[in-house]
């Protein structure tokens, strides 16, 4: 990738020179804030403004916390949904052959029951994702410098914590999830304290929404 003056400093929107910038080590400096960032991010990368709509996407809740700052919630019917539940149905068939032939000769086999375990154990996992494709939200909550997320359904899931100081700067860069072939974005907070990147499976109107409304938050800070 061969570098141009074009590229901008996501902390302080200076232009970085050449001189600068090292696609060999994938590094690009920036001598007015003195923020290194990855260039091949650099490339990709959309920074978010504190600028919102006033109503948020289908899907979106923006409301105040308890604690004096904001929890942003986010949940949509996933349409892999319409592959997963098919394909599970079709798995569960051949699971329960396995096991309930075994069942009607009540008969139990060692044999026949390991090697239907591993097909039980994909099984239980695609249940889990239909689960989460149905039920599952995104909880980000931002409270004076720091936020959670958590990915789950009631309060079963996975929570991460990060920085967010006042003169974070919330971005949209690809990650690495696919999805039919084509790379998804993610939103990331970058801060002195180390990045936080999350949300690559979120919808695009709601992604930029949360994005925003964070920005527009750790601002206030």
């Amino acid at each position: 990738m061969k570098p141009s003056s074009t590229h901008a400093c996501p902390a302080c929107r200076a232009v970085i020179p050449l001189d600068d910038i090292n696609v060999t080590l994938d590094t690009a400096l920036c001598r007015r804030c003195g923020k290194a960032t990855r260039f091949s991010l650099l490339c990709g990368i959309e920074v978010i403004s504190a600028s919102i709509r006033a109503e948020p996407p289908k899907g979106v809740r923006v409301r105040q916390n308890l604690r004096g700052g904001i929890e942003i919630t986010y949940h949509r019917v996933s349409r892999l949904l319409f592959f997963f539940i098919p394909f599970t149905a079709i798995w569960s068939w051949g699971v329960l052959g396995i096991y309930g032939s075994q069942h009607q000769k009540g008969a139990f086999k060692v044999g026949e029951s390991l090697f239907g375990l591993p097909f039980m154990l994909v099984e239980l996992a695609l249940l889990a994702c239909i689960v989460q494709g149905l039920f599952g939200q995104w909880r980000i909550s931002l409270n004076q410098g720091s936020g959670t997320a958590f990915l789950g359904v009631g309060s079963l899931g996975l929570t991460w914590k990060f920085a967010c100081p006042r003169g974070s700067v919330v971005v949209i860069q690809p990650s690495r999830t696919k999805i039919n072939g084509v790379v998804q974005d993610e939103i990331c907070i970058q801060s002195p304290q180390g990045d936080f990147s999350f949300g690559a499976t979120i919808r695009n109107d709601a992604k930029r929404f949360i994005a925003a409304t964070m920005a527009k938050v750790i601002a206030k800070h």
